[in-house]
């Protein structure tokens, strides 16, 4: 008997351990919530003094160290990692001897990402946190991303279903769905991001091109629970591949380079053997 009352203790004890702080913000400007939390321990170190070197300067951690204190696998520390690295918000550097890893916080890229997020937060309308210290936007109106946002956002990549739980997660809260809904949706439904994308993009499109309509939260969750009730995934609508279509043809002017002399003559020559041919 005496056993088992001091494994609970012993238990109760292992529970009571310090808990890891965890900013939101950061996985809202990450669109991850691993690398946001593996933000909140760098930037957390970072603030700290440690063997005599001041607040705000490089410090070292192993990477067994940060898989232990945020209970993350190897390889979703290291994506986490990576992504905070492309981002430019953190740098890395390996030195001293034996050779370890020291973090350092790059500062102003990270005010930057905030403000950026804060900036788009009150235009969408959505409901901002305390955190910026203002009021919630009162303003109804659902001002549209730009079109070069809006193909980031649905663009497809190869996500593990963790990281496609989270940015599912992570999209309908940016489109004003409360956070307990868009949990259900996700972790509770299963809901899959690929339905999630097509019911915001279908309601992006009716606000583009359907006269009055405004798209809410309501419509999100409608459009997701009627396919769940049919038992069908979320479809891509004629507005919606307008939209897509639309995007594309930005995209690819954006990126196309004027043609030089030479490459104008062949296409012109090319061109021209393709209209004959098809005369």
């Amino acid at each position: 008997m005496a056993t088992k009352e001091t494994e609970i203790s012993n238990l109760l004890e292992a529970l009571a351990e310090i808990p890891v702080a965890y900013q939101r913000i950061y996985s809202h400007i990450t669109g991850s919530v691993t690398a946001g939390l593996l933000l909140s321990q760098i930037v957390y170190w970072w603030h700290r003094e440690w063997e005599g070197h001041p607040k705000k300067t490089p410090f070292y951690k192993t990477d067994k160290d940060f898989a232990e204190d945020l209970a993350m696998g190897m390889s979703e520390l290291k994506s986490a990692k990576a992504k905070l690295k492309r981002m430019g918000i953190i740098t890395t550097k390996r030195k001293g001897v034996p050779c370890r890893t020291f973090y350092n916080v790059e500062k102003s890229a990270l005010l930057a990402k905030i403000s950026s997020w804060a900036k788009n937060d009150q235009l969408d309308g959505r409901k901002t946190t305390n955190w910026l210290g203002g009021k919630r936007p009162t303003n109804t109106d659902n001002t549209t991303k730009t079109k070069q946002d809006k193909k980031k956002d649905f663009s497809q990549t190869k996500l593990s279903k963790a990281d496609a739980r989270d940015r599912g997660n992570l999209l309908l809260v940016q489109h004003g769905v409360s956070q307990k809904v868009a949990r259900a949706i996700v972790y509770e439904k299963l809901t899959p991001l690929s339905s999630i994308e097509e019911a915001i993009k279908n309601g992006l499109a009716r606000q583009k091109f359907g006269q009055g309509f405004i798209l809410r939260p309501g419509y999100i969750v409608a459009a997701l629970n009627g396919a769940r009730r049919e038992g069908k995934v979320v479809k891509s609508t004629k507005k919606s591949n307008k939209l897509k279509q639309e995007i594309n043809r930005l995209a690819k002017a954006k990126t196309q380079k004027p043609l030089s002399q030479e490459q104008f003559a062949r296409k012109k020559k090319s061109d021209l053997k393709k209209l004959l041919a098809a005369s």
